[in-house]
C-alpha cells in the first residue's frame, strides 16, 4: 500500500451506491424519531418541499489514506499523536487503518443559511437532510472498502471520529492536514474546529481478520451504531422492525 498517498473518490448524485434519501433518518436527525404524527400535515409538507428542492445540490466526495498499523504497549502507532484508549479499543486487532474525510459540498450550507432568516423549521430540516446525506456518503464509501477488504479476508472496524469518546476534537487538525482536505475535496477547518462545508465528516477505521473482531467482543457483522456502546445516544440508528 502507498502509505502517504491521499486518494479521492467522487460519486454521482444519482449513484445507487449513495441511495435515495432515507426520510426516517432525516426525521431522526431533526428530533422526530419515527417521524411526526400524521396530523402534522404542515411539517410533512415542508419535508416534501425541502427534499424536492435538494435535487442537484449535493457534491459527494471522499479522500482517504490507507496505512499499515503497528502496536506498542497495547496502543496503536498512528500517523498522528493519540492517547485515546477508546480509539485503541475500536482498532484492536487491526493491521491496517483508513483515515477518511467526506463532504456533500457547500450547496446545502447555502440552503441552511437562507432558511435560517426566513423559515427556522425549514432550516432544521435542511440541517437534518445534510446529516443524513453525509452519513449515506460515509456508508457508501465504507461499503466499498468492506468489499475490497473481504477479498483479502479482512473486515473493517466501526468508524471513529475526532470528538468521539476520549479522542479530542483537536485531532481534527491532524485529519485535515494529513488528508490535505482543502486541496483534495475542498474541506477546510475554521474557528472552533468547525469544518467547511459544514456537512463534512472525518473518521478513522481499521482492517482486521474476522476472528480478531470476535475476540474484541463484536459480532463479525457489527458496524457503526450496532457496534457502539453508547446505547443511550439520541442519534443512534434504530434497526428496522420486521
Amino acid at each position: 500500500m502507498e502509505e502517504n498517498t491521499v486518494f479521492t473518490r467522487r460519486y454521482d448524485p444519482s449513484s445507487e451506491k449513495i441511495g435515495p434519501v432515507r426520510l426516517r433518518e432525516v426525521w431522526r436527525y431533526a428530533g422526530f424519531p419515527g417521524g411526526p404524527g400524521g396530523e402534522e400535515k404542515e411539517l410533512l409538507a415542508l419535508m416534501d418541499r425541502v427534499t424536492g428542492q435538494s435535487e442537484g445540490i449535493f457534491r459527494y466526495a471522499v479522500c482517504y489514506r490507507h496505512c499499515s498499523l503497528s502496536w506498542a504497549d497495547d496502543m496503536p502507532l498512528l500517523p498522528f499523536p493519540s492517547a485515546s484508549k477508546n480509539l485503541a479499543d475500536c482498532l484492536r486487532g487491526s493491521r491496517e487503518i483508513y483515515m477518511m474525510a467526506a463532504t456533500i459540498g457547500i450547496g446545502i450550507d447555502r440552503k441552511i443559511a437562507a432558511a435560517q432568516h426566513t423559515d427556522p423549521a425549514a432550516a432544521l430540516l435542511w440541517q437534518a437532510l445534510g446529516a443524513e446525506r453525509a452519513e449515506a456518503l460515509c456508508d457508501a464509501f465504507c461499503g466499498e472498502i468492506r468489499e475490497e477488504l473481504a477479498a483479502r479476508g479482512l473486515v473493517p472496524t466501526p468508524r471513529f471520529s475526532p470528538g468521539y469518546g476520549d479522542l479530542p476534537l483537536e485531532a481534527q487538525r491532524d485529519f485535515i492536514r494529513l488528508l490535505d482536505t482543502g486541496r483534495q475535496i475542498g474541506v477546510t477547518l475554521g474557528e472552533g474546529l468547525l469544518m467547511s462545508p459544514s456537512k463534512s465528516v472525518t473518521a478513522i477505521f481499521g482492517a482486521r481478520p474476522p476472528k480478531e473482531k470476535e475476540a474484541c467482543g463484536q459480532a463479525p457483522d457489527a458496524a457503526g451504531c450496532a457496534a457502539c456502546g453508547a446505547v443511550s445516544c439520541s442519534f443512534r440508528i434504530q434497526e428496522e422492525k420486521q
